[in-house]
């Protein structure tokens, strides 16, 4: 977001930001629909569900360590601010693009 508002919160977008979500990891069968044939197809899936895994496990964390409407510093700890780091970047703006010109 790199300072911009949470998708779901933009006028007009609401809810269907979920869906907007599914169509996103559904993505993940466009590339094997093109991809099928190549010996990479399948290290290419799984590094696409990879990444979605990392970036739902950095919106857990973030989500548990400082809900909005309820801000307790107690469930707050350097590591998890680790892990949120790591995963809030790492994954899809950094790890994922550069390992798919691997292939």
């Amino acid at each position: 977001r790199q300072g911009q508002l949470c998708w779901y919160r933009v006028p007009k977008v609401g809810q269907i930001a979920i869906n907007d979500s599914f169509m996103l990891e559904a993505e993940v069968y466009q590339l094997k629909k093109h991809f099928h044939r190549e010996s990479y197809c399948v290290d290419i899936l799984e590094l696409f569900l990879e990444t979605t895994f990392q970036m739902e496990m950095k919106q857990l964390i973030d989500l548990i360590t400082a809900p909005e409407d309820e801000v307790d510093l107690s469930k707050f700890s350097l590591k998890k601010h680790s892990l949120i780091v790591i995963y809030k970047t790492a994954y899809h703006s950094f790890y994922l693009p550069v390992t798919l010109t691997v292939y």
